[in-house]
Protein backbone atom coordinates (compact mmCIF):
# COMPACT_ATOMS: atom_id res chain seq x y z
CA UNK A 1 0.00 0.00 0.00
CA UNK A 2 1.09 3.93 -0.20
CA UNK A 3 0.02 5.61 2.56
CA UNK A 4 -1.93 9.39 1.80
CA UNK A 5 0.27 12.56 2.96
CA UNK A 6 -1.59 12.52 6.21
CA UNK A 7 -0.35 9.27 7.17
CA UNK A 8 -4.20 7.67 7.46
CA UNK A 9 -2.89 4.03 7.21
CA UNK A 10 -0.22 4.88 10.10
CA UNK A 11 -2.92 6.24 12.38
CA UNK A 12 -4.91 3.60 12.32
CA UNK A 13 -2.21 0.76 12.85
CA UNK A 14 -1.19 2.87 15.31
CA UNK A 15 -4.83 3.35 16.97
CA UNK A 16 -5.15 -0.71 16.67
CA UNK A 17 -2.00 -1.32 18.45
CA UNK A 18 -2.67 0.77 21.50
CA UNK A 19 -5.97 -0.96 21.74
CA UNK A 20 -4.12 -4.19 21.98
CA UNK A 21 -1.75 -3.42 24.23
CA UNK A 22 -3.98 -1.94 26.55
CA UNK A 23 -6.81 -4.68 25.93
CA UNK A 24 -9.20 -1.59 27.40
CA UNK A 25 -12.93 -2.59 28.42
CA UNK A 26 -14.73 -3.78 24.75
CA UNK A 27 -11.22 -3.07 22.59
CA UNK A 28 -12.14 -5.69 20.38
CA UNK A 29 -15.28 -4.06 19.70
CA UNK A 30 -13.01 -0.94 18.73
CA UNK A 31 -10.25 -3.05 16.77
CA UNK A 32 -13.44 -4.28 14.41
CA UNK A 33 -14.41 -1.01 14.05
CA UNK A 34 -11.16 0.62 13.24
CA UNK A 35 -9.99 -2.57 10.89
CA UNK A 36 -13.32 -1.17 8.84
CA UNK A 37 -12.53 2.49 8.76
CA UNK A 38 -9.18 1.06 7.72
CA UNK A 39 -10.37 -0.65 4.76
CA UNK A 40 -12.79 2.35 3.62
CA UNK A 41 -9.76 4.64 3.54
CA UNK A 42 -7.48 2.15 1.69
CA UNK A 43 -10.21 1.84 -0.73
CA UNK A 44 -10.68 5.42 -1.36
CA UNK A 45 -7.43 6.31 -1.58
CA UNK A 46 -7.33 3.51 -4.04
CA UNK A 47 -9.83 4.84 -5.95
CA UNK A 48 -8.74 8.24 -6.27
CA UNK A 49 -5.43 6.76 -7.79
CA UNK A 50 -5.52 8.08 -10.97
CA UNK A 51 -5.26 4.68 -13.31
CA UNK A 52 -1.72 4.02 -15.13
CA UNK A 53 -1.08 2.36 -18.60
CA UNK A 54 0.39 -0.34 -16.37
CA UNK A 55 -2.85 -2.00 -15.94
CA UNK A 56 -2.91 -2.90 -19.22
CA UNK A 57 -0.26 -5.35 -17.86
CA UNK A 58 -2.44 -7.54 -16.11
CA UNK A 59 -4.16 -8.08 -19.75
CA UNK A 60 -1.21 -8.91 -21.63
CA UNK A 61 0.05 -11.44 -19.30
CA UNK A 62 -3.72 -13.03 -19.44
CA UNK A 63 -3.68 -13.52 -23.04
CA UNK A 64 0.00 -15.28 -23.16
CA UNK A 65 -1.06 -17.60 -20.69
CA UNK A 66 -4.68 -18.15 -21.72
CA UNK A 67 -4.62 -18.22 -25.94
CA UNK A 68 -5.40 -22.33 -25.39
CA UNK A 69 -9.28 -21.03 -24.60
CA UNK A 70 -12.07 -18.89 -25.32
CA UNK A 71 -11.59 -14.92 -23.89
CA UNK A 72 -13.95 -13.05 -23.51
CA UNK A 73 -12.50 -9.79 -24.43
CA UNK A 74 -15.51 -7.32 -22.77
CA UNK A 75 -14.69 -9.26 -19.61
CA UNK A 76 -11.08 -8.93 -19.44
CA UNK A 77 -11.57 -5.28 -19.83
CA UNK A 78 -13.93 -4.95 -17.41
CA UNK A 79 -10.95 -6.82 -14.62
CA UNK A 80 -8.31 -4.49 -16.17
CA UNK A 81 -11.04 -1.20 -14.78
CA UNK A 82 -11.83 -0.26 -17.96
CA UNK A 83 -14.72 -0.04 -20.41
CA UNK A 84 -14.34 -1.80 -23.48
CA UNK A 85 -13.11 1.11 -26.05
CA UNK A 86 -11.12 2.66 -23.53
CA UNK A 87 -9.06 -0.77 -22.61
CA UNK A 88 -8.89 -1.60 -26.56
CA UNK A 89 -7.32 1.98 -27.00
CA UNK A 90 -4.90 1.31 -23.86
CA UNK A 91 -3.88 -2.12 -25.11
CA UNK A 92 -3.02 -1.02 -28.50
CA UNK A 93 -0.66 1.94 -27.55
CA UNK A 94 0.74 -0.26 -25.46
CA UNK A 95 1.11 -3.36 -27.60
CA UNK A 96 0.81 -2.06 -31.31
CA UNK A 97 -2.19 -4.52 -31.94
CA UNK A 98 -5.73 -4.40 -31.02
CA UNK A 99 -6.72 -7.31 -28.16
CA UNK A 100 -8.05 -10.41 -30.32
CA UNK A 101 -5.34 -9.47 -32.86
CA UNK A 102 -2.72 -10.17 -29.97
CA UNK A 103 -4.30 -13.34 -28.99
CA UNK A 104 -4.23 -14.49 -32.69
CA UNK A 105 -0.68 -13.58 -32.84
CA UNK A 106 -0.33 -15.54 -29.23
CA UNK A 107 -2.26 -18.65 -30.63
CA UNK A 108 -0.11 -18.15 -33.94
CA UNK A 109 3.14 -18.50 -31.39
CA UNK A 110 2.33 -21.47 -29.73
CA UNK A 111 1.53 -23.19 -33.06
CA UNK A 112 4.71 -22.17 -34.76
CA UNK A 113 6.39 -24.09 -31.80
CA UNK A 114 4.54 -26.83 -31.98
CA UNK A 115 4.85 -27.11 -35.67
CA UNK A 116 8.75 -26.82 -35.36
CA UNK A 117 9.22 -29.28 -31.89
CA UNK A 118 6.33 -31.66 -31.72
CA UNK A 119 4.83 -34.59 -33.92
CA UNK A 120 1.89 -33.56 -33.55
CA UNK A 121 -0.70 -33.20 -36.61
CA UNK A 122 -1.65 -29.84 -37.62
CA UNK A 123 -5.35 -30.44 -37.11
CA UNK A 124 -3.86 -31.30 -32.92
CA UNK A 125 -1.76 -28.08 -33.55
CA UNK A 126 -4.82 -26.54 -34.54
CA UNK A 127 -6.76 -27.77 -31.78
CA UNK A 128 -4.34 -27.11 -28.89
CA UNK A 129 -3.99 -23.50 -30.11
CA UNK A 130 -7.97 -22.78 -30.32
CA UNK A 131 -8.72 -21.84 -33.64
CA UNK A 132 -11.57 -23.28 -35.07
CA UNK A 133 -10.24 -25.90 -37.45
CA UNK A 134 -6.66 -26.69 -39.33
CA UNK A 135 -8.30 -24.60 -42.15
CA UNK A 136 -8.43 -21.27 -39.95
CA UNK A 137 -4.99 -22.13 -38.51
CA UNK A 138 -3.28 -22.67 -42.48
CA UNK A 139 -5.26 -19.36 -43.32
CA UNK A 140 -4.04 -16.99 -40.34
CA UNK A 141 -0.53 -18.80 -40.56
CA UNK A 142 -0.11 -18.28 -44.09
CA UNK A 143 -1.01 -14.54 -43.59
CA UNK A 144 1.23 -13.96 -40.53
CA UNK A 145 4.30 -16.02 -41.97
CA UNK A 146 4.30 -16.57 -45.54
CA UNK A 147 4.03 -20.15 -46.05
CA UNK A 148 1.13 -22.95 -44.81
CA UNK A 149 2.19 -24.80 -41.28
CA UNK A 150 3.16 -27.77 -43.44
CA UNK A 151 6.00 -26.62 -45.25
CA UNK A 152 7.12 -24.36 -42.03
CA UNK A 153 7.58 -27.40 -40.45
CA UNK A 154 9.49 -29.23 -42.96
CA UNK A 155 11.73 -25.82 -42.90
CA UNK A 156 11.83 -25.64 -39.29
CA UNK A 157 11.91 -29.23 -37.80
CA UNK A 158 14.06 -29.84 -35.05
CA UNK A 159 14.15 -33.92 -35.27
CA UNK A 160 11.04 -33.61 -33.59
CA UNK A 161 9.30 -36.29 -36.20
Amino acid sequence: YHDDHAYTVLHYLQQMHAELTNRQNRYETKLDLLLGMLLIDLDRMNSARPRSRGDITYAVSFLQENYHQPVDMAMLADLSGYSYHRFRHLFKQKTGCAPYDYLIKQRLIQARSLLANSNLSITAIAQECFFYNESQLSMMFKRQYGLPPSLYRKQNNSGAL
